[in-house]
């Protein structure tokens, strides 16, 4: 058995771990938050803030299972319970997938519909932007499948993976290629991401989607789905003001403010993350089976 001491200095490690790799992450995201603009005109940086809220609206295309994942998966993993722990993982992933992939489709066929309405570097956007959003969507539920299994060395290794390669590989591109090169940084970034986890976890898919353990999920979930809606929309409203009677200049010069957030929010933002899948190892449930779409209500 390990001491009181041994634990908490282990833990501390891991936290300091997460806390840096994560502070490069957000470093490197406020870095191209101010580089970029310095190279884009203002209205095409105005189309680049158009088209990452795909990306912000796009995270919930899980329809909230992801959410209901990050709540059990912990508990499971605590408890042992392999069974449960393959089933939760297994539908999850299927579900993101598949929705993330079904809502790309949508997005990539709503702008080839409107094609001659839309700027170029828009149209391009919109077609490669639904790729990336299902890159991010496979990132997101590997994120918080390594939160749930305290595998913080590896998450850590993800963060920097990310971080790094997303402003090395915009430094490179964006000169030659401008916008375009975002779109392009973008989207190997996210590949490289989605192949480090494949490779690197190992995570091995096993079996289909299960009923019972998606209604669990989606009514853990569905909650918390509403109010992360609810909560982008409050936070996008003006943004979406802007692009209904303003142009992308304006929305250029706006963008700008929302860089230093990222830097306010890191600390946090790192505890938060590291912490909160353990309040759900040692929470107590208990099984409550009815007709309607009940999962496991927590006392």
């Amino acid at each position: 058995m390990q001491s009181y001491a041994s634990k908490i200095i282990a833990l501390t490690r891991r936290l300091g771990y997460f806390s840096f790799s994560n502070a490069i992450l957000q470093v490197s995201n406020i870095v191209k938050g101010f580089f970029i603009p310095l190279v884009l005109t203002p209205d095409i940086f105005g189309v680049l803030n158009k088209l990452n809220l795909i990306l912000y609206y796009g995270s919930y295309a899980d329809l909230g299972i992801s959410n209901g994942m990050g709540r059990y998966l912990p508990h499971y993993l605590h408890a042992q319970n392999d069974t449960e722990v393959r089933k939760v993982a297994d539908t999850a992933l299927s579900v993101i997938v598949f929705s993330s992939s079904l809502i790309a489709c949508l997005i990539i066929t709503s702008f080839l519909f409107i094609s001659s309405t839309v700027k170029r570097e828009m149209l391009i956007g919109g077609l490669v932007f639904p790729l990336v959003l299902i890159t991010a969507n496979i990132k997101k539920f590997f994120s918080l499948y390594l939160r749930s299994k305290d595998d913080f060395r590896n998450l850590s290794r993800l963060n920097l993976l990310d971080g790094i390669s997303g402003l090395v590989l915009i430094i490179i591109l964006i000169f030659p290629f401008k916008i375009y090169g975002i779109f392009l940084a973008t989207l190997l970034s996210g590949l490289i991401c989605s192949f480090f986890l494949l490779f690197r976890i190992g995570y091995k898919y096993h079996s289909a989607l299960d009923p019972y353990t998606l209604k669990k999920l989606f009514a853990m979930g569905l909650p918390m789905l509403i109010l992360g809606v609810l909560a982008m929309l409050g936070n996008t409203l003006d943004r979406l003001f802007i692009i209904k009677f303003f142009d992308n200049t304006q929305l250029g010069y706006y963008a700008l403010g929302f860089t230093a957030r990222a830097a306010i929010s890191t600390i946090p933002q790192s505890i938060a993350t590291f912490y909160a899948p353990k309040v759900f190892q040692y929470e107590k449930c208990e099984e409550e089976e009815t007709e309607s779409l009940d999962g496991k209500c927590c006392i």
